[in-house]
C-alpha cells in the first residue's frame, strides 16, 4: 500500500493530501498496516471502516479531516465545543436592569465609576422601592 510521507504527530491541512490519504485507508485491506490520513500515525486496520488512528485522545484526527475537508463544517459558526460555551459563559457581560455592567459583585457606569455592589442573586437597585424594602 502507498503511505504518504507525513511528519508523525503533525496535523495535515491540505484538503488533497487529506482526501488521498483517506481513499488509501479506504481501500486497504482488514490487518494492513495504514497511516492516519490526518496525522501519519501507523496503526493496524481492525475493521473495514477504519481510517483514522486513535493515538491522540478523542476524534482529533476524524475532526481534523473533516473540518479541513468539508467546506460547510470548515466555516460553521452555529456549533460550539462545550469547552468553548463555559468560556463563553465565564466572559459574557453581565448588565443591571439600568445597563450598569456587573464586573466582580461591582456595577459601574459607562464612563468606568463604581455606583454600587451587586448581589448576584438579587439585580434589584438599591434605591429602587424593593431595595428599599418598599413593596
Amino acid at each position: 500500500m502507498e503511505l504518504l510521507n507525513v511528519r508523525l504527530n503533525t496535523m495535515i491541512k491540505n484538503k488533497k493530501k487529506l482526501k488521498k490519504a483517506r481513499q488509501l485507508c479506504q481501500e486497504a485491506k482488514i490487518g494492513e498496516e495504514i497511516s492516519c490520513p490526518s496525522c501519519g500515525t501507523r496503526f493496524v486496520k481492525k475493521s473495514y471502516q477504519s481510517v483514522f488512528c486513535k493515538s491522540k485522545k478523542g476524534t482529533k484526527c476524524k475532526d481534523n479531516f473533516w473540518n479541513n475537508v468539508d467546506e460547510s463544517k470548515r466555516k460553521n459558526t452555529t456549533r460550539i465545543s462545550p469547552a468553548s460555551a463555559s468560556w463563553m459563559a465565564r466572559e459574557r457581560k453581565r448588565y443591571t436592569s439600568e445597563g450598569y455592567e456587573i464586573i466582580n459583585g461591582v456595577a459601574y457606569d459607562e464612563f468606568g465609576n463604581k455606583v454600587y455592589n451587586v448581589d448576584e442573586f438579587n439585580d434589584d437597585h438599591p434605591f429602587s422601592s424593593e431595595g428599599l424594602g418598599q413593596f
